[in-house]
């Protein structure tokens, strides 16, 4: 739930490839793509540069329609390493549920063409303990993203401990992000 996957930008051959990975990330999905590095953006824009003009367009029109479902990794990328290579380590971290690659590689991860719904599929099926940092784990990219929270829960009982520190955690963690009201 909420995962973060790393794609590699230059994975896409045209705007259909772009839209297809992209239609599998958001917010309805619950799953992230992770910029890694900084420049993801620039960098898929400059693999698509030798493109129609046309074909440009409707790739800055996706990136510019589906921003939202882009991260920032906060992850180092180094240089001397090739991209791929800058994921899988941050594979190995743990920071990141999977990687969408550009082409075949040695640790098999999928490339655009191939990823499927049981790749991405990562903790959709899972059961969470019901504990204040869970609720803040699973919740964490959603209140980072979103400029205005409301919190609708029945169960919410304000007197209790266990829901002060949960709320605690939910405004420390929107506090960082983009919100402006809750």
């Amino acid at each position: 739930m909420n995962e973060e996957f790393l794609v590699e930008p230059t994975g896409f051959k045209n705007s259909q490839e772009l839209k297809y990975v992209l239609e599998k990330f958001g917010f309805y999905q619950g799953r992230f793509i992770g910029q890694l590095p900084k420049s993801w953006i620039r960098e898929v824009y400059q693999h698509m540069d030798s493109l129609p003009d046309v074909e440009r367009k409707r790739v800055s029109e996706l990136l510019n329609k589906n921003k939202n479902y882009l991260v920032p990794s906060g992850q180092p990328f180094q240089s001397t390493l090739t991209w791929l290579e800058n994921a899988h380590q941050q594979i190995e971290r743990q920071n990141f549920a999977g990687v969408i690659a550009a082409n075949a590689n040695q640790w098999n991860y999928p490339t655009v063409d191939v990823v499927d719904e049981d790749y991405l599929k990562g903790g959709h099926d899972i059961r969470i303990l019901a504990s204040s940092s869970n609720y803040s784990r699973i919740t964490e990219r959603l209140l980072q993203l979103s400029p205005e929270i409301v919190l609708v829960d029945p169960y919410l009982k304000l007197d209790r401990d266990k829901c002060e520190k949960v709320l605690n955690d939910f405004l420390i963690i929107a506090q960082q992000g983009k919100c402006q009201s809750m």
